[in-house]
């Protein structure tokens, strides 16, 4: 079934946005909705005063049109190469976590491009794990090789976990494997107690690991297998003193790492919180 909800994508003049858009682009053509490139300028020249206008107008005007080259070129990136979707583009005004969330909040997915690509890699993963946790729907950082699209060979990987996963991420990835006929990796970051901490990751098919550390039954993978049934399924448990290394070992050869954040108690949302802060900064895959 298509979803006619935009994809919106943030661009910042560099390349790695237009990749971002390119990305985001393919999975719009593959789904049958319109595109929707964002550029964020800071408040205070977006909502300039009159007087600063008549005192710094030719600065402004000159970083005002370097925002909109910046949308017009992704835009016509964009066009060239997937020239059957719909495609626009516009400026808003930041702070950019805010804006990002806002412009996204009818949408079907934020896409944002590999942090090295922004203003700095502490600041782009800030901002990246910021909108993660404004966003009403899921964000997408793109990393990876440019030349990577979806496809249906690589595995999506799914971070499943015995708080309960987000029934969103859960239904994300499937959706997504669903469409590109991808098969599900999903992945139980176990943590192991303090007498277990040094231990050497270890991966396991699921149905081989019994009793403590077993992938755990989550109700939003159930029901998501039963959905989509055609999507073929591993399962994997995994020993380690930190979920991102897990996911990240993982994801090596994915083409989509999916995990959730919301809908947690205060102290296991900041857990969470942190283990998207690492994978923003260290997966190999989107």
């Amino acid at each position: 079934m298509a979803d006619s909800r935009k994809i919106v994508v943030g661009v910042d003049g560099s390349r790695a946005g237009v990749v971002a858009a390119l990305w985001a682009a393919s999975v719009a053509d593959k789904v049958g909705c319109p595109i929707r490139i964002v550029h964020v300028l800071p408040e205070d020249l977006y909502r300039v005063s009159a007087e600063m206008v008549i005192k710094q107008g030719a600065v402004i005007a000159r970083k005002r049109d370097a925002a909109r080259a910046i949308v017009d070129d992704a835009v016509a990136a964009v066009g060239q190469r997937h020239p059957n979707i719909s495609s626009s583009g516009t400026i808003v005004a930041g702070p950019t976590s805010t804006a990002l969330a806002r412009v996204g909040r009818d949408a079907q997915m934020i896409v944002l491009g590999h942090p090295r690509g922004l203003d700095g890699p502490m600041s782009a993963l800030s901002i990246a794990a910021d909108v993660a946790s404004r966003a009403s729907c899921p964000v997408l950082v793109r990393r990876g090789p440019s030349w990577q699209y979806p496809d249906n060979k690589r595995p999506v990987v799914l971070g499943v976990d015995a708080d309960g996963s987000s029934e969103q991420a859960v239904m994300s990835a499937f959706e997504y494997a669903d469409r590109f006929g991808a098969p599900i990796r999903a992945v139980h970051a176990h943590l192991p107690d303090d007498s277990d901490r040094g231990r050497t990751l270890r991966r396991a098919d699921a149905s081989s690991v019994a009793g403590e550390g077993a992938m755990p039954s989550v109700d939003a993978f159930v029901a998501a297998r039963h959905r989509f049934p055609k999507v073929q399924v591993t399962q994997e448990v995994a020993r380690v003193n930190h979920r991102a290394h897990a996911l990240a070992a993982g994801s090596v050869d994915a083409q989509l790492l999916v995990v959730g954040t919301h809908g947690r108690g205060r102290v296991t949302e900041t857990l969470y919180r942190s283990t998207t802060h690492r994978l923003v900064g260290h997966s190999p895959c989107p």
